[in-house]
Formats: C-alpha cells, structure tokens, sequence
C-alpha cells in the first residue's frame, strides 16, 4: 500500500487516488520507504530535488497564480480595513 488512498476502478493493480490534486496516480507506486529515507529525501541528490520542484512549479504555474492572486486580495482587505480605514478616519476627524 502508497502513501495515498486507492483509487476506485483503476487500472493499474497499486494505482492510488492523489487527495490533494483529486487524480488518479496510473504509475504503480513504489513501496513506502523507511522513515530514515523519507527524511532525507529518498535518496535524491540536492540538485535533482531542485529540478523535480522545478518540474512542479512549472507543471502547476496557473494554479500557483491564481492562489497568489486570492492572497494578494485577501492581504489587500486585511489592510485596507485595519490599517488604510483607520488612518483616513483619523485624519479626517483632525481636520
């Protein structure tokens, strides 16, 4: 058994439901690793974790903006109404 649940009808005999991106996983998983080498990244070298988190970035670019554009409003109201607000309304009632 994965790391994830598995998939209902799925083709391929170990294949396993991605709860996060909500997909089927066709490739047969690999056993789980022991927890040693789950800590130190399965055994990968430094630079091709970095190209496989490339990869990542690259393959999910419109997600990743559009999470950063629902951040970018939520910052923007979060200071809008507790900083920006109060400042106009004192200044306003100064004058």
């Amino acid at each position: 058994m994965g790391i994830f649940p598995r998939a209902a009808g799925a083709s391929c005999r170990g294949a396993q439901m991605d709860p996060f991106w909500r997909r089927v996983k066709m490739e047969c998983p690999r056993p789980i690793p022991p927890p040693a080498m789950r800590l130190y990244g399965n055994g990968m070298s430094p630079i091709a974790r970095l190209r496989s988190g490339i990869s990542f970035l690259n393959a999910n670019k419109k997600r990743f903006f559009w999470w950063w554009v629902a951040y970018q409003a939520v910052k923007g109201s979060i200071t809008l109404s507790l900083i920006w607000i109060p400042l106009l309304l004192a200044w306003w009632h100064t004058r």
